[in-house]
This record gives structure tokens, C-alpha cells and sequence, in this order.
């Protein structure tokens, strides 16, 4: 609010009183917290959202890797574990291969190098970031018949 007056020369001078500026500077600060606040609150998902972004692409990468291993004849990771190379060397995996269930096929069908029907294994792929402030990390999982 304006204050005005007459002085003694006929002019109108104006001016804020001091209580006047004080909570226009409170108003503006407790506006300028407010932004910052969610500044923050947004680079932090940020950075979330694009751990479980390279998660997930790693994952589907070490899967796509432990599938053309199988495929030129190597065995299921039954407990490995690793690093990624640079310039994801921040990120850890640990692969696992349990057995669900066996497949009853016909005796012709049976793999031949060991004579016993085909398995259904269940290959569970974990990423996580070491340098995360919190636990968790990306779990792929997915189903392969041996």
C-alpha cells in the first residue's frame, strides 16, 4: 500500500513502510524454498528414473549374452555374478538359473547326449548400481527350456 500525503511544497511523495517491504520479502522467500524444494525433488527422479533406465538395459543385455552362451552349447549360470564394463562399471549383476519343472516329452525327444527330457529353468537377472544411496536395482526374470 501507497502512502501518500501532501508536504509542505505541495508535492505528493510515496513510499512502502518497512512492515510493507518485510512481507513482500517473506511472500518472495517462502516462494523461492518452494521452487528450489521441487528443483531437488525432480533432479532426484531424475537420477532414479535413469538408474532403472541403464538397469533394465543391462539386464536384457546380460540376458541376451546368457542366451547365446546356451546356444553355443555353454551351461546355466546357477549363481554368477559380475560388473559391467565402462562406462557402466558402476553397476553390479548377479545371474541365477533354478529348475521349475520337467517336461514329459515323448522318448524320441529326449536329448540325446543325456537321455532325460528337457527341464524348464526360471533365469533370474539382478542390476543394481553400487553407488546408489538406496537398496534395489532392476530384477529380469525370464524362462528358458533345456
Amino acid at each position: 500500500m501507497l502512502r501518500t500525503g501532501k508536504s509542505s511544497r505541495g508535492r505528493r511523495p510515496t513510499a512502502f513502510t518497512l512492515i510493507e517491504v518485510l512481507v513482500t520479502l517473506v511472500i518472495l522467500s517462502t516462494g523461492i524454498v518452494v521452487v528450489l524444494h521441487a528443483f531437488e525433488s525432480s533432479v532426484t527422479a531424475l537420477g532414479e528414473a535413469r538408474d532403472v533406465l541403464n538397469g533394465t538395459a543391462l539386464a536384457q543385455r546380460k540376458r541376451v549374452a546368457i542366451e547365446s552362451e546356451l546356444a553355443a552349447g555353454g551351461p546355466l549360470p546357477t549363481g554368477a555374478s559380475g560388473r559391467f564394463e565402462a562406462p557402466f562399471e558402476d553397476y553390479a549383476w548377479t545371474a541365477a538359473a533354478t529348475v521349475v519343472a520337467s517336461v514329459q516329452v515323448e522318448p524320441e525327444e529326449e536329448d540325446e547326449e543325456t537321455g532325460s527330457p528337457p527341464a524348464l529353468h526360471r533365469l533370474r537377472i539382478e542390476v543394481r548400481r553400487e553407488a546408489a544411496k538406496e537398496e534395489g536395482g532392476v530384477a529380469l526374470e525370464t524362462y528358458i527350456m533345456e
